[in-house]
């Protein structure tokens, strides 16, 4: 039950970069999701722990490889666009790894808090 809800919000995330057109935000979803299939038998905290930095690390890669696409090819750079996007890759890998994180948490609670009343 736990890994079909957590594709469920990483399939959400995915559709919410597709329509929002964040290439950067996309690498981050499947940075997580590769992370999580990885360690999803892990203990929360290492789970956690990988899924925050796969998040990350995978955004900052997607803006490594936009900015090296625009420092090659300089007529793809449109008008004030530098490529010092980095800040937005970060806050943009951050704000997935929140709204992840935050559902894996959620769904740890239910599922201990369910197990807790079946107890009694």
């Amino acid at each position: 039950m736990r890994d079909r809800v957590a594709v469920a919000g990483l399939i959400l995330l995915a559709v919410l970069a597709v329509l929002g057109t964040s290439g950067v935000m996309l690498v981050s979803v499947l940075g997580m999701g590769a992370a999580f299939w990885a360690m999803r038998s892990a203990p929360m905290p290492r789970l956690l722990a990988a899924v925050g930095v796969a998040g990350l690390a995978s955004s900052l890669l997607a803006e490594v490889v936009h900015t090296l696409y625009h420092w090659l090819i300089p007529a793809s750079a449109g008008p004030g666009d530098s490529g010092a996007f980095f800040v937005s890759a970060t806050l943009v890998g951050l704000i997935n790894v929140a709204a992840f994180a935050g559902l894996l948490l959620a769904l740890e609670w239910a599922t201990r808090r369910a197990e807790s009343a079946r107890r009694a």
